[in-house]
């Protein structure tokens, strides 16, 4: 919780719609933290992304970025089209949402703050933004983080998703979705 710090918030999770990171309690915002923004309110966790381990992420990758000394404003996303305004390929940096099956933003419309209260992932390059001594770390972030969650969502089901792998569907427990391809999951068991 921004207000009174605490983590993690159990119960109902209230989320700024306008801000980019800052969310209440159900306590905080019964007391009027944040007043004159708008709060989507979330029963339970829509992903596996805790801001901290979201924040990791993000400082990761610029981090692995930030290796990489080419000009990254250049880059064309081929196939890919933001989800806004239409323009397809995307051109610079693209933004995936970590929490939709597959939302996409251009610069200028995650700057124009299209599709507030979604985690959004920096893409640089099309191709190889993770390398995978990357992706590892942040495989063994999401399951250390999945673990700290102590919540059971081996019983939960992804209707109409289908396991890249080995074709299950729909996908039940655990699914991986990848952030850098526009239409990859994976089931718990591949």
């Amino acid at each position: 919780c921004d207000a009174c710090d605490k983590q993690p918030i159990e119960g109902n999770r209230y989320k700024c719609v306008v801000c980019d990171d800052y969310d209440l309690c159900g306590s905080c915002k019964a007391d009027g933290h944040h007043p004159g923004h708008n709060m989507r309110r979330i029963a339970k966790p829509e992903n596996v992304f805790s801001k901290r381990l979201f924040n990791r992420i993000h400082k990761m990758q610029e981090s692995e970025s930030n290796k990489n000394n080419s000009s990254q404003e250049s880059e064309t996303h081929p196939g890919v089209a933001c989800d806004a305004c239409g323009k397809q390929p995307i051109e610079g940096h693209r933004y995936k949402c970590v929490v939709c099956d597959d939302y996409d933003l251009c610069g200028s419309c995650k700057a124009d703050g299209h599709h507030p209260g979604h985690n959004m992932m920096k893409i640089a390059k099309p191709v190889n933004v993770f390398s995978q001594r990357l992706f590892n770390r942040i495989h063994k972030m999401q399951e250390s983080e999945s673990n700290k969650n102590n919540c059971s969502q081996e019983s939960e089901t992804h209707p109409g998703v289908a396991c890249d792998a080995c074709d299950k569907q729909p996908i039940e427990g655990h699914r991986y979705k990848c952030v850098v391809c526009d239409d990859y999951d994976l089931c718990g068991s591949c």
